[in-house]
This record gives C-alpha cells, sequence and structure tokens, in this order.
C-alpha cells in the first residue's frame, strides 16, 4: 500500500515539473521576443537605412556645430528644433527631384540645372553663353545656412513684378562664390524661379542680383 502511495506522489511531481518547466520556456520566450522587437524599434525619422544618403551636408553640419545661436538646436529629419519651437526646412527645391530654370537677357543666356541631394544641399550646373565669346560652365554643390530661418530672402518676379520669398544656397571657393535663390510666384508660372549672385566666369563678367532677370524652370 504504502509503496503505491509513493508511486502516485512520484508521478504527480514530475508532472507538475513538467507543466512549469514548459510555462517558464514559454515565458522565457516571449520575453525574447519583445525585447528583440524593442532593440530594433527604431524612429524612421532619425534613423535611415545605411545606404540612404545622409538629410544634411558635412559643411552645413560644421556650420550648425559652430552657430552660438543654435547651441541648444536639435536636428530631427526635415525639421530643426529651437526650444519649443518646431522649424521646417524649406521645401523648395524638392527633394530627389531635378529642375532646369533658363533666362536670357541681350546676348547671354543662362541655364540653371539643379537637384537637392538632402535637407541642405543642391548640385547645379550653371551654364552661361554670350554671343561671340567662349562660353562658360560651373558645377558644385550649394549649402543653405543653419540660420536659413532668419534669413529668408524677398526677390522680384521679372515677369509679373511680384516679390516672393526665396532660399539661398552658398556655394563659396577662395575668392569664387555662388549664391543661388530659390522660390515660386504664382502669378509667374506653376515652376520655380530662380535669382543668380555669382561671380568667376571666365570672360564674361560677375553676374549680380538686379543683372539679370528671373530665371524660370522649363
Amino acid at each position: 500500500m504504502m509503496n503505491r502511495f509513493f508511486y502516485i506522489l512520484l508521478a504527480v511531481f514530475v508532472f507538475t515539473s513538467c507543466q512549469n518547466k514548459h510555462h517558464d520556456d514559454h515565458h522565457s520566450e516571449t520575453e525574447s521576443e519583445a525585447t528583440h522587437a524593442d532593440t530594433n524599434h527604431s524612429d524612421p525619422v532619425l534613423v535611415g537605412p545605411s545606404d540612404e544618403p545622409p538629410m544634411y551636408s558635412k559643411k552645413f553640419m560644421e556650420a550648425f556645430k559652430q552657430s552660438d545661436e543654435l547651441s541648444g538646436a536639435t536636428l530631427l529629419g526635415k525639421f530643426m528644433i529651437i526650444d519649443e519651437d518646431t522649424i521646417p526646412f524649406p521645401a523648395d527645391p524638392p527633394l530627389g527631384e531635378q529642375h532646369i530654370l533658363t533666362g536670357k537677357q541681350g546676348e547671354m543666356s543662362i541655364t540653371l540645372t539643379l537637384d537637392r541631394i538632402n535637407q541642405s544641399t543642391i548640385l547645379y550646373k550653371i551654364e552661361m553663353a554670350v554671343t561671340g565669346k567662349e562660353s562658360y560652365t560651373s558645377k558644385g554643390e550649394a549649402h543653405i545656412s543653419p540660420l536659413f530661418y532668419l534669413a529668408g530672402e524677398m526677390d522680384e518676379s521679372s515677369i509679373s513684378g511680384i516679390s516672393y520669398g526665396a532660399i539661398q544656397f552658398d556655394d563659396a571657393n577662395g575668392e569664387c562664390y555662388t549664391s543661388i535663390r530659390i522660390g515660386r510666384e504664382e502669378e509667374s508660372g506653376a515652376g520655380l524661379l530662380g535669382k543668380l549672385i555669382k561671380n568667376c566666369n571666365g570672360e564674361l563678367g560677375d553676374v549680380e542680383l538686379e543683372d539679370f532677370p528671373t530665371l524660370v524652370e522649363k
């Protein structure tokens, strides 16, 4: 009788132990899955695939870090956070699109091709031609200032005569500089408008803001 009672107790103990082990294993597996999910969670605004280009150029970041006015600011994707203010980066020119703007005055014609590659930078090509002179082409990267929210420009469309807001992208190399100002004005058409400030143009001379008509997107 005692032997029979002993075997019953042994069977209950073994069954209970197996049930507890199964519960513990399942709980550990669930915890592991939750931890794995948390570890791999990332904010898509802040973190992108490693093969994506950076959101800001090196020159922009250097200027941003050196600015006393931005000592407490944070960059968050398409936005700059300053205290309690959320400031969007300029929407124009649209990211990842190529735009061609042209203009002509007298015997000089200018074609500006640009491509916005990230929040701070455009790639540009400027082609200048004057009848009877050698044409001039320049290429480069131009960047907005980290203080762009304070430095909005106002230009006047030579098509409509109406003023419009513009954002300025700059490229400087020693004594040579290129400033490209981009905006929109609905009475002048649906495309982008552009103005140039540029020197070091070979024998064609400098281009100042008021020297040349508004460039218009084709």
